[in-house]
């Protein structure tokens, strides 16, 4: 108990929710190591009460004679009276729902009716095309597009009264160079505002989506700008300080028409590392090396999208030498502040002296505002804390567009095709172009909280439209639905899994370099699969060394994939992947250490080395490997169709 409240704790101190879904999401190993540099000083401290109250309790136990059972009886029932009526504010019961609500199985499946009064309502589009089949046509001399996401960028820690010139210049650009007032943050954390801002939707960030990590609900085949750009033939680039593989943002950005992604990984094998006492690439090297990237991409001869996403704005803050601080200094995050603010500056005064804005659009906002917890509660104050809207801010060539419409971020990405004018037929779900006038645009939806008329709004309880198109604003069950129904179309639009077919078992290949440097595919019915395994929440590189274990049904469907490094033990001792309804297991190792030996079950071949794969049924009885062949890249396994027949029954 003890350890669920300072968990509690510390969640409310860093991010002032306490235990929601996010706490699964970032529920991974980089998490715990970000939290541990910086938090490392409340964590011991948290650590050390809870060993010394640990150990009080048991030398009381000790000491103290045991109480009659009249008396514990007077003890425990009103505490239990107390825990009944007070239980939705405890820590332990947040904990209980949260994860209940997690695990809970999501709704798949919608009447027709129920999305005819979708389509009724003017609130939503519910029939939205392939990426696949949408036109392009972009103009005769279309500009460049320079994206920047800045790190918890609310409109109000940007020019608050507290502090008079906190961030000048981003102030006058929000006053002179707004294409709106301002926008409704779509988000509540970095992911999110990138996906849905990019796709112009509500992601589903729950269990069954698995965070993108497996690229299951990355909707690979919704139209988001990404695509829409690519198919006007733009080259894209992402740039950012944090690693790419947390909630599977890499993923995301490969599989939406980003050519190139850049994250810590990435730069390190640059030769660039995280600065001492900071997190990631710092801004100040994130900018300078988006020049790099500039002069790259305006050699290749495209038009092209360069897109960044700061950090030094993340809880706690991180301030670089290249800026002066903040008044006296003394504010942490206050200074992180004034810093992105002097290096945002720079870089734009740089990108008019190289002359990018004379063919390049640049638009600046954030991902999301700053965390509701008591740091920033107490230096912006719980109004500014709760006013949850984002800049949009438009320079360079283009940018003397305006509107005075209301917008949240699932509209940038209608918005920014509009002003590089790109003719196109692709819907987005809720998106809106600001430059259009359409009803029904007082209303925007989250997560969480909706704003309606300009005003935050927290669903009550009611029943759902039945006969009627759902309106604003909408009450709990309508707003179920909506999200259902986004929820559905992101499933729709996210490729399925492939399928294991016998007859054409050759499609099935591993093939595995002798490089570890390089790159393994998966292959299933022609159908790579390395991208989509994850451990501890992060989407793996493809080379990474391990077990890779994939089990099918006896129809040939993929059930699961799981993952596990090369030094888990655990793997080694039996089969550690069996969901209900498994026929058999596609089972492959690579090592990067000859002396260390596949695990037993997997019934090796002697010659198997560094590298083997197996298809065996789930009793361990039948094992078939697959059938090698070297060459001087490395490995090639082919699946057979007897061996499949044998373990796979499909039709």
């Amino acid at each position: 108990m003890l350890l669920v409240r300072f968990l509690f704790y510390g969640l409310a101190e860093f991010s002032g929710f306490g235990f929601t879904s996010d706490v699964f999401i970032h529920m991974e190993v980089e998490s715990v190591r970000v939290a541990w540099e910086q938090y490392r000083l409340m964590i011991l401290a948290l650590l050390g009460v809870l060993v010394v109250a640990a150990g009080i309790v048991i030398l009381l136990a000790r000491r103290m004679a045991r109480p009659s059972r009249r008396v514990g009886l007077a003890i425990l029932v009103p505490a239990a009276v107390v825990a009944l009526t007070c239980h939705k504010a405890m820590p332990e019961w947040m904990l209980a729902e949260s994860a209940y609500e997690w695990y809970q199985p999501k709704r798949l499946d919608m009447p027709e009716a129920e999305q005819q009064r979708w389509r009724n309502s003017g609130l939503v589009n519910v029939d939205l095309k392939k990426k696949s089949d949408i036109t392009v046509e972009p103009p005769e001399h279309p500009r460049n597009l320079i994206l920047l996401y800045i790190e918890s960028g609310g409109l109000r820690v940007i020019d608050p009264p507290k502090y008079p010139r906190l961030m000048p210049n981003l102030a006058r650009l929000v006053r002179e160079r707004s294409l709106v007032p301002s926008i409704h943050a779509s988000s509540y954390i970095t992911i999110e505002g990138i996906v849905n801002s990019q796709c112009g939707t509500l992601f589903p960030f729950e269990r069954d989506s698995e965070s993108l990590t497996g690229l299951d609900g990355a909707a690979e085949e919704m139209p988001c700008l990404g695509d829409v750009l690519h198919a006007a033939g733009y080259r894209q680039s992402y740039l950012g300080g944090a690693g790419l593989s947390f909630a599977g943002k890499g993923n995301f950005l490969r599989a939406h028409g980003y050519d190139k992604q850049m994250g810590m990984r990435e730069w390190v094998e640059q030769g660039l590392n995280q600065r001492p006492g900071t997190w990631g690439l710092s801004d100040a090297d994130l900018f300078e090396q988006s020049f790099v990237e500039l002069a790259a991409l305006r050699r290749s001869g495209q038009p092209f999208n360069l897109t960044l996403l700061t950090i030094g704005t993340h809880l706690p803050g991180f301030f670089y030498e290249e800026c002066s601080p903040y008044g006296a200094g003394n504010e942490r995050f206050l200074n992180a502040l004034h810093c992105t603010d002097q290096l945002i500056r720079r870089w734009l005064d740089r990108l008019e002296a190289e002359g990018y804005l004379k063919d390049s659009l640049v638009v600046i906002t954030g991902d999301h505002n700053v965390f509701p917890n008591p740091e920033m509660q107490r230096l912006f104050g719980k109004d500014a804390i709760a006013d949850r809207r984002l800049p949009f801010i438009v320079l360079g060539d283009g940018s003397n567009a305006s509107s005075d419409l209301d917008g949240a971020g699932v509209d940038l990405a209608p918005t920014v095709l509009d002003l590089l004018r790109i003719r196109h037929d692709a819907q987005f779900a809720l998106g809106r172009s600001l430059l259009k006038r359409e009803p029904n645009r007082n209303y925007f939806v989250s997560r969480y909280i909706d704003i309606f008329n300009n005003e935050p709004v927290d669903p009550a309880h009611g029943p759902c439209s039945e006969n009627v198109a759902p309106s604003p604003p909408l009450n709990i069950c309508d707003k179920k639905s909506l999200l259902t129904l986004l929820r559905i179309q992101n499933a729709a639009f996210s490729r399925p899994s492939a399928k294991l077919r016998c007859e054409r078992a050759e499609r099935t290949r591993i093939l595995i370099p002798d490089s570890i440097e390089q790159p393994m595919r998966i292959l299933v019915d022609g159908v790579d699969q390395a991208l989509r395994f994850s451990w501890m929440e992060r989407t793996l590189h493809e080379s990474m060394p391990g077990l890779y274990l994939i089990a099918f049904d006896q129809e040939g469907n993929l059930l699961q994939r799981k993952f596990y490094p090369e030094e888990e033990k655990s793997a080694y001792s039996k089969r550690p992947i069996d969901p209900d309804g498994t026929k058999g297991i596609l089972a492959v190792w690579r090592s990067t250490n000859p002396f260390v030996r596949p695990p037993a079950w997997m019934h090796a071949s002697s010659r198997a080395k560094t590298a083997t794969a197996t298809l065996l049924d789930t009793r361990g009885t039948v094992a078939r490997p697959l059938n090698q062949h070297a060459s001087d890249a490395g490995s090639e396994f082919v699946l057979d169709r007897n061996s499949c027949d044998l373990i796979i029954s499909t039709r």
